[in-house]
């Protein structure tokens, strides 16, 4: 019998791992997620923790940066001050990865699987992403991770039509959405650069772009506001848009998944658990790869939604629960 490998990508909520335990034991063979870690420390002789450590750090976005070396072989040697590095921790895993697909018949979820092993005939590669409805009940779990402090939503997006139609959403799930375009004129913010309660900035508007192109070309109007809302400890989700276009920005995604990520941590530090939704509205023809941007997002811990709709309708449906939950 030949070897087959089976990859998969998930959605947030989906139950990808659930699913390919089950596919596992139903075809019989072996089920790899975060076992790569252990293999991937006997391999180098690395100490297991510094693998966890790395992939709680780093997670999609370097991986898929880094693997590209392991198909050349590169490998950094133990007498390197670089041997335990990000880099060659990554190497590591990848190389594991390849060596399974060479020797058994397996489903391995995650780790970037699917990019390391895209050239490989033996490979399927899936992505598993669920009805709206289970979706919206995995993420509302998150309400209770909430602080009683937070309790307001703050839309962040790069063009106006989509911040209409996420209004448009909230507003019947939330009450008011406070925009410097808003739905109705006494719900216009005083200014653009300070929210109240629930807001929403279409950062493509004239205000933002004078003299300078639209967010979806150029991104960085937004960049520093997702710390600066992050700081608010009022705040409990965070709403993106990240649109794919010709002559858009070649990465809008991976241009701030820092400061996700940096925010993350700042309100960790803390104590609140703050979650960033987000939506890439696009097609697999553009240039950017849908699937890569969707991904690099999931894997800064980001919630990615199919639609900008779905995306408004899943924050405003946190906002609503935790608003039920604190009355």
């Amino acid at each position: 019998m030949n070897k087959v490998v089976i990859t998969i990508a998930r959605q947030y909520g989906s139950g990808g791992r659930t699913i390919g335990q089950m596919l596992a034991n139903d075809i019989q063979v072996h089920y790899y997620d975060k076992e790569l870690l252990k293999l991937a420390s006997e391999e180098s002789g690395i100490n297991e923790r510094l693998f966890v450590n790395a992939d709680e750090k780093v997670k999609f976005t370097r991986l898929l940066k880094i693997v590209k070396n392991v198909y050349t072989g590169q490998l950094i040697p133990p007498d390197s001050e670089d041997f335990v590095s990000d880099d060659n921790l990554f190497n590591y895993q990848a190389k594991v990865i390849k060596q399974l697909a060479e020797e058994e018949s397996c489903v391995i979820v995650g780790r970037c699987a699917d990019y390391v092993l895209k050239d490989y005939d033996n490979v399927l590669s899936v992505f598993i992403h669920a009805p709206k409805d289970y979706c919206m009940e995995q993420a509302a779990k998150k309400v209770e991770k909430l602080s009683p402090e937070q309790k307001y939503l703050r839309g962040m997006f790069a063009g106006g039509t989509y911040m209409d139609e996420a209004s448009n959403a909230l507003v019947d799930r939330i009450g008011t959405i406070w925009s410097n375009c808003p739905l109705k004129p006494e719900w216009k913010l005083e200014d653009s650069y300070v929210s109240v309660e629930n807001s929403c900035v279409d950062y493509g508007e004239e205000e933002f772009t004078l003299g300078r192109p639209h967010p979806a070309i150029d991104p960085s109007i937004r960049k520093p506001e997702i710390l600066r809302e992050a700081a608010d400890p009022e705040v409990a989700v965070i709403l993106l848009d990240f649109i794919l276009t010709p002559p858009g920005h070649m990465d809008p995604t991976g241009y701030v998944l820092d400061d996700i990520r940096m925010a993350q941590e700042m309100a960790e530090a803390e104590n609140r658990h703050l979650i960033f939704i987000a939506s890439v509205l696009g097609t697999t023809a553009d240039l950017q790869d849908l699937c890569k941007q969707r991904r690099q997002l999931e894997g800064a811990g980001v919630i990615v939604c199919q639609s900008n709709y779905r995306a408004a309708v899943l924050a405003g449906e946190i906002i609503r629960q935790k608003k039920e939950r604190d009355e």
